[in-house]
């Protein structure tokens, strides 16, 4: 597994805790679960049955001093199966950055990683170790330039590197960034951004292309709460080094954020087009993780999510849609995939807490679509400042399209945490 850049953010996040004056929210924290279920390979024949031993250390690290901020929320987690279903699990899943400036913030330098790995060995069997992964580091300088008291412009040059497994779908990126920040009033401002990007693709079939972004944001506070809305668009030229049509080069994105006293409403939109594994990169929840073929898609990504606090704010229901519609650019092959989820949270006394998901997901594509049903309930307790037990089941309801067929898994699982503040 590739976690250089997290041990590094590790080991960066101790000195940064240790030199810090003000500002530090978060911790570490260790835990140890174990998790049984009655058909651990999740097929529709040959159930068996297994359990899980896992361990997990995570960061959760919010810090700002006079100079620097530091943002990092990494979980890694390794697992071990007893009846050998499969060999072993490990996964490192998160994001980190690290900002450093001058003393009147005039200059500054960030580098940031986002790590998504799941390495899952399958035990008595002739194929490779499964493996998902996807990580992509940034770095670069920041120049903030004051005009006035209510204008001023940023300043930046990115490098940003990703990596998808073992395949060739990698690609570097060079982009050079303006924005400018305007406040109209002390609870109203105004953004402006031109990106010009340089991607140098690691795949045969693509060019060193170039890629301009713009932006236009608004962000509101209100009395009780805040508003925020962001539109962009963007223009590739020429990617593809074969002969024929180009693919599709527009680009545009949609956000929106609305929180206040009744709840909060998330909406996000963008269409773009990117490189990726054969099967995109699935959570480490999911045991078909796939294969690391790449390909070149034009993805159209919609995502919202609805949180409404009720019984005197003690509960909250959070209702969240996703759909992604994959169109391949060298096959015309169109893979389409949904969620829609319900969460009913409810705070009990004595630091407890009590959760109920359900979930819907459905993946569309030729011979291999799949509808899934989860269905799954936690118990939460805080014992003193440190320490948390969580118990639960669940249930998942896979429906294959080949033969309608059904399979079935039941868990049960408990996990304990320390948390180092």
């Amino acid at each position: 597994m590739n976690n250089k850049n997290i041990a590094a953010l590790f080991i960066v996040s101790t000195l940064t805790l240790a030199n810090s004056s003000f500002g530090f929210e978060g911790g570490l924290s260790v835990g140890v679960g174990m998790s049984n279920t009655d058909n651990v390979n999740q097929e529709v024949d040959n159930e068996v049955s297994d359990t899980e031993l896992a361990l997990t250390l995570g960061a959760d690290i919010q810090d700002s001093s006079q100079n620097s901020t530091l943002d990092i929320n990494y979980q890694l987690r390794e697992s071990q199966y007893l009846s050998d279903s499969f060999g072993d699990r490990s996964s490192a899943n998160g994001y980190g950055r690290l900002d450093v400036f001058t003393g009147d913030r005039t200059f500054g330098w960030f580098i940031s990683n986002d790590e998504q790995d799941t390495l899952l060995d399958v035990a008595d069997a002739d194929t490779p170790d499964n493996r998902s992964q996807r990580s992509t580091m940034r770095t670069g300088p920041i120049v903030n330039i004051r005009i006035d008291p209510r204008d001023t412009l940023r300043l930046s040059h990115i490098y940003s590197k990703s990596v998808i497994g073992d395949s060739q779908a990698n690609s570097e990126i060079n982009s050079t960034g303006i924005d400018w920040i305007h406040l109209v009033s002390s609870r109203t401002s105004v953004t402006a951004s031109i990106l010009s990007s340089t991607v140098e693709p690691d795949m045969f079939v693509l060019n060193q292309y170039e890629q301009q972004n713009a932006t236009v944001g608004l962000e509101r506070r209100l009395k009780y709460g805040e508003f925020a809305i962001k539109v962009g668009h963007a223009k590739i030229d020429e990617p593809l080094s074969v002969d024929g049509d180009d693919p599709d080069s527009s680009i545009y994105s949609v956000d929106l954020n609305l929180a206040g006293q009744l709840g909060s409403l998330t909406l996000s939109s963008v269409k773009q087009l990117q490189s990726s594994g054969e099967n995109g990169f699935l959570s480490e929840t999911e045991l078909d993780i796939g294969s690391q073929a790449f390909a070149l898609e034009i993805s159209k990504r919609t995502q919202a999510s609805a949180s409404v606090p009720f019984h005197h704010g003690k509960s909250e229901i959070v209702l969240t849609y996703s759909d992604l519609v994959s169109e391949n650019v060298t096959t015309g092959s169109v893979r389409e995939v949904t969620s829609q989820s319900i969460n009913l949270i409810r705070n009990l006394l004595y630091n407890q807490t009590l959760r109920l998901s359900f979930n819907v997901s459905e993946r569309g594509e030729a011979n291999a679509s799949m509808e899934r049903e989860s269905l799954q309930l936690v118990y939460n307790k805080r014992l003193g400042d440190a320490l948390n037990v969580g118990c639960g089941v669940a249930r998942d309801v896979r429906t294959f399209a080949v033969g309608n067929d059904e399979a079935v898994s039941n868990r049960g699982f408990c996990n304990l945490s320390y948390r180092i503040r």
